[in-house]
């Protein structure tokens, strides 16, 4: 009966620290995902930070009374569409300003020393000056890029979300 007792108590205890293991490494592999996604974005804002404000703002300065020459809300997106075939994210020269990123998704399942893959999708609309949280119907000198980055392989129960303003000022 005692050794019953003490075996049934071991199980107990396997059971346990099994149970604890496992949960660890869920932890473990949402925290991997978690600065995966961070890693990413982070990226793609520097990526963005490089590029210009509007396609009418490349080769000369806008006064506010020429707010009209940015890119209407309705067509922000890539001026310069790739060939059909070749994929866009491997090649930057397709992107000159911040709003070609406009509906753009990207797949990462190659990064180096990363496990699984990753998506991302990104959104780009102008934005109220006053309060960035409200998206324009009109043209503003404010653009907002919005980030979302999730792991698709293995999937992950979390969305990264992310948000990058970028203002046009020029001052005389």
């Amino acid at each position: 009966m005692l050794t019953l007792g003490a075996f049934c108590l071991f199980v107990m205890l396997l059971l346990t620290f099994y149970k604890i293991l496992a949960q660890s490494s869920v932890t473990i592999n949402d925290a991997q995902a978690g600065i995966s996604e961070m890693t990413l974005a982070t990226t793609y804002i520097e990526l963005a930070q490089g590029l210009g404000f509007d396609e009418a703002t490349q080769d000369s300065f806008l006064t506010p009374t020429e707010i009209n020459t940015l890119t209407a809300p309705g067509t922000l997106g890539p001026d310069n569409p790739p060939p059909a075939g070749e994929h866009l994210e491997n090649d930057i020269r397709y992107f000159d300003d911040i709003d070609d990123l406009k509906n753009f998704e990207v797949l990462d399942s190659t990064l180096t020393g990363i496990l699984g893959a990753y998506r991302t999708r990104f959104d780009v609309n102008y934005v109220n000056a006053l309060d960035v949280n409200t998206i324009s119907a009109s043209r503003t000198f404010v653009k907002r890029l919005d980030i979302k980055v999730w792991r698709v392989s293995p999937p992950s129960r979390d969305t990264l979300k992310m948000s990058y303003v970028m203002g046009y000022f020029h001052f005389f």
